[in-house]
């Protein structure tokens, strides 16, 4: 848990990472500017490598961890 807080905070200092609209339609094989929004927030977490970043497109390298970051982004949604 430490060394998670000490990276999510080296993250902070520079800059943070980009917002995915909650309205994002992040499916397989979709596309779109939040498609690239996710994969420079997925490497900025190192949660994807650097070098698939660029495509707008959903594609297989991204399911792992697009689930990863689904279940971030789920658990931290406020109670309704």
């Amino acid at each position: 848990m430490a060394a998670a807080l000490l990276s999510y905070s080296a993250i902070e200092v520079r800059g943070g990472w980009p917002t995915v609209p909650a309205s994002a339609k992040l499916a397989p094989g979709g596309s779109g500017p939040e498609v690239a929004v996710l994969r420079e927030r997925l490497v900025i977490t190192d949660d994807l490598a650097p070098s698939t970043s660029a495509a707008r497109r959903m594609t297989r390298t991204l399911r792992q961890p697009c689930a990863a970051f689904r279940r971030v982004t789920v658990s931290r949604r406020p109670a309704p």
